[in-house]
């Protein structure tokens, strides 16, 4: 395995020991949002760096706005984003990818998440969505429950 492969599975081992520490936080909002750092931190050490993350909202040139998402990758250079306190509303047009993540993903999550991706293509996302779960609720395949909830998916 190359030194590389090396770094990045231990970034990956340590992001899931953090989140085995992080299920014992009681507060829902405080214990995504560590999970959220810690992926987050793991993205930033692997995308180029034109490429800025933050969490915030997509917003297109008639105003209309997404809901907010957990990691937000764009590029700055096509359009810059307005950040406040690390939340950021950012240009449609600079969206390289949207991510939504979650600790425990289970069919009610799964369907607001679609939810969400949908509403980032009604205000005209193209970049590519991702869903991310560090554990879920079901016993089998979960792309095969996401499927079945997801008319586009692929």
């Amino acid at each position: 395995m190359s030194i590389i492969s090396e770094k990045i599975n231990s970034k990956i081992n340590s992001i899931k020991s953090d989140y085995l520490i992080n299920k014992n936080i009681i507060h829902q909002g405080v214990k995504g949002g560590f999970n959220e750092v810690g992926l987050s931190s793991l993205i930033k050490e692997v995308i180029p760096q034109r490429y800025k993350i933050s969490k915030g909202v997509v917003e297109n040139n008639n105003g209309e706005q997404s809901n907010e998402s957990d990691i937000l990758i764009y590029d700055d250079d096509i359009l810059p984003p307005y950040i406040k306190n690390d939340l950021a509303f950012v240009p449609v047009e600079a969206v390289k990818y949207v991510f939504e993540v979650k600790s425990t993903l289970d069919s009610t999550e799964l369907k607001t998440t679609i939810s969400k991706f949908e509403r980032y293509k009604e205000i005209g996302g193209r970049s590519p969505t991702v869903l991310f779960s560090f554990s879920s609720d079901i016993i089998g395949s979960e792309l095969s429950r996401y499927k079945k909830n997801e008319d586009d998916f692929f």
